[in-house]
């Protein structure tokens, strides 16, 4: 794959942030990257850090994928975030993620999809499916029960960091 004459040592078609679901594969077969991802982790699941590794709260994440050359990507990007439920439990909060979602799009943000369950949830989920058989989550690009996902999948979800506002 060439983006702006840099071939990648992955030689696939698809782009970071095109929600490809043999990222598990190929992180496998991949070093480690810039933000803290080991070698054979699997990789994001969007034009995100990789899961746990946005350490800048979700202005920051939110921010540096705005300013990413999406033009230049030969795919749709996808943007998973993980909200706090909690957030949308007032209307100021409501307020607070509408104005993330507008500042995102107005600074050149393509796309985001949001996650608003807790940790706590999916945890018990994955240990008691049978209780959460409705709990539907946004993966990569799409969205699936999350008593379906396979065992490495649910992981990565429960691990993608769970942002609050003014963090």
């Amino acid at each position: 794959m060439r983006i702006h004459g840099i071939r990648g040592d992955l030689s696939v078609r698809g782009a970071a942030g095109s929600g490809d679901p043999r990222r598990a594969q190929f992180g496998r077969v991949t070093g480690a990257t810039p933000d803290g991802r080991r070698a054979g982790e699997t990789l994001a699941d969007s034009l995100g850090a990789a899961q746990g590794r946005d350490r800048r709260g979700v202005t920051g994440l939110l921010n540096s994928v705005a300013k990413l050359p999406h033009q230049l990507l030969p795919t749709a990007t996808t943007l998973n975030v993980k909200l706090d439920p909690k957030l949308l439990d007032t209307d100021a909060g409501i307020g607070n993620v509408a104005a993330l979602i507008r500042a995102h799009f107005e600074q050149g943000g393509q796309q985001l999809q949001f996650n608003l369950v807790n940790r706590a949830t999916l945890l018990d989920a994955k240990q008691h499916p049978e209780k959460h058989a409705d709990l539907m989550v946004r993966v990569a690009g799409y969205r699936a029960p999350f008593t379906s996902l396979w065992d490495d999948l649910q992981d990565e979800i429960i691990a993608r960091t769970e942002h609050e506002l003014g963090r």
